[in-house]
C-alpha cells in the first residue's frame, strides 16, 4: 500500500512541476504515455519477483531446521521441526513438543481421520485438531509397541497408503491400517528412504529395492533407486 502511494505523489509531482511553461495537448499526450509505461514496467517487475517473507527462529519459536511440511485443509502449515510441531495460520506461530521433546523429523495431515501424524526419536503419534482446525491434544502410539519394538530411532517418513499410515523408520515400518491396528514389520537391511506412488509402498533398502506387498516386504529388482523401479513400472502402475 505504501508503494502505491509513493507512486500516485510521484504522478502528481510530475504533473504539477513539470514542466512550467504552457502545457500543449501533445505535451500531456507524451507525459500521459510516459506514466502509463512506467506502470507497466513497475506491475512486470513486481510480478517477476514475488515478495517472499523469511522468519527468523526467535518469529517461530522453534529450531533452526524443518524437516518436512504438510498443510491442513484450510491451509494452515504443519512443520516438522527439531523443537517440535510446529504450526502457522498466516499469522501466528505456535510450537507443540514431543512428550519425550526429541526432534520432530515427519509430518503428515491425515485427510481421513482429521489428525496430524508426526514422528521423532523413538516416538510417533498424532495431534488431534479442535473445531476450529487448531492443533490440541497429543496420542502416542509408541505405547501399543511390545517391549524389544521400542527402540526404532527416528521415523524419517510418514505416508498414507489407501486408509492405512506408515511410519518409517531406519530399520522398521509401523504399519497402522484402517481399523487402527498396529503392525510393526522389521527391515534388518536398513532403509535409506521410501516413496509413494500410484498406491504402492517402495522402500530403498542397503541391499536393493523393496515393495511392501500383502503387509510384507519383497525385494522387486536390481534397480539402483526408488526413482529407477518407479520409471520402469509407471506405465503399468497407470494401466492396472
Amino acid at each position: 500500500m505504501h508503494k502505491w502511494r509513493k507512486m500516485l505523489r510521484a504522478y502528481q509531482l510530475f504533473f504539477v512541476i513539470l514542466p512550467a511553461k504552457k502545457n500543449t495537448n501533445r505535451d500531456n499526450m507524451k507525459r500521459l504515455l510516459t506514466i502509463l509505461l512506467l506502470t507497466f514496467l513497475y506491475i512486470i517487475g513486481h510480478a517477476q519477483n514475488p515478495m517472499l517473507r523469511n522468519y527468523h527462529t526467535n518469529e517461530y519459536g522453534g529450531g533452526t531446521q524443518n524437516w518436512a511440511i504438510d498443510k491442513t485443509l484450510d491451509n494452515r502449515l504443519l512443520l516438522a521441526n527439531n523443537d517440535g510441531l510446529l504450526e502457522f495460520d498466516s499469522h501466528w506461530w505456535r510450537r507443540f513438543p514431543l512428550p519425550n521433546y526429541s526432534n520432530v523429523r515427519s509430518v503428515l495431515f491425515d485427510r481421513r481421520r482429521l489428525v496430524v501424524w508426526a514422528g521423532g526419536s523413538n516416538e510417533f503419534g498424532c495431534y488431534s485438531l479442535s473445531k476450529g482446525n487448531y492443533v490440541v491434544g497429543y496420542h502416542t502410539l509408541t505405547d501399543r509397541l511390545k517391549p524389544e519394538e521400542h527402540d526404532f530411532d527416528e521415523i524419517w517418513r510418514i505416508h498414507a497408503l489407501g486408509d492405512s499410515i506408515v511410519f518409517q523408520g531406519r530399520n522398521r515400518l509401523f504399519f497402522l491400517d484402517a481399523n487402527d491396528s498396529l503392525t510393526s514389520i522389521s527391515i534388518p537391511s536398513g532403509i535409506g528412504c521410501s516413496a509413494v506412488a500410484c498406491g504402492r509402498l517402495v522402500l530403498n533398502c542397503h541391499d536393493g529395492i523393496y515393495e511392501l506387498r500383502g503387509g510384507r516386504p519383497v525385494q522387486v529388482g536390481l534397480f539402483k533407486s526408488v526413482q529407477d523401479y518407479l520409471g520402469h513400472h509407471v506405465g503399468e502402475v497407470v494401466h492396472l
